[in-house]
Formats: C-alpha cells, sequence, structure tokens
C-alpha cells in the first residue's frame, strides 16, 4: 500500500490497488496471520524485555516475528539479526543445508 500511495502515476496507481485490493487478497487470503490485539500484546512484551536488555527489534521485524511465535508458526527470514530477541522459531532458507 506504501509503495502505491507514493507512486506518482496515477493510472498505474489505480492498476496496483485493483491488483492488491482483488488479486492479492483472493490468492494469499487464507495465508495471512492478523495482527490483532494478541500479537500486539505480545510484541509490547518482547520489545519491552529486549529494550531492557538494550536490543530493541524494529517495528515490522517484531510484529512479523511475534506474529509467528503467537501463532506457532515458523518465521522464513534471511534477516534473523534483527529478530533474534523473539520467541519465534527462525528459519533462514539461504543458509539450509540438506
Amino acid at each position: 500500500q506504501k509503495a502505491i500511495e507514493t507512486h506518482t502515476d496515477q493510472n498505474s496507481n489505480n492498476k496496483l490497488q485493483i491488483w492488491v485490493a482483488e488479486d492479492l487478497k483472493k490468492r494469499f487470503e487464507s495465508r495471512l496471520l492478523p495482527i490483532d490485539l494478541k500479537v500486539v500484546a505480545n510484541w509490547g512484551s518482547i520489545q519491552g524485555l529486549a529494550e531492557l536488555a538494550g536490543k530493541s527489534m524494529p517495528t515490522l521485524d517484531g510484529l512479523i516475528a511475534v506474529s509467528g511465535s503467537t501463532y506457532n508458526c515458523t518465521v522464513a527470514t534471511r534477516n534473523i539479526a534483527d529478530m533474534e530477541q523473539s520467541t519465534a522459531e527462525l528459519f533462514n532458507p539461504w543458509e539450509y543445508k540438506e
């Protein structure tokens, strides 16, 4: 949504808005985790503990990681370092070895 709002070509904006609202929503709707009150409360706890330890997490990375731990999901990310303060199970697919 941010990219759509900052894009200067109105015609492209309209096409992107339709694509996000219709196509992406239909394709991924069943695989999206909500950022609800439970996630936000867990995020606040983890952020507070991380800050006390002198290691805060960037907000968006923290919300992604805490969503994973709240809903018992493994978070696949290349950005392990920014999410280590969470209680999420983290997996870097770029470092996967059989």
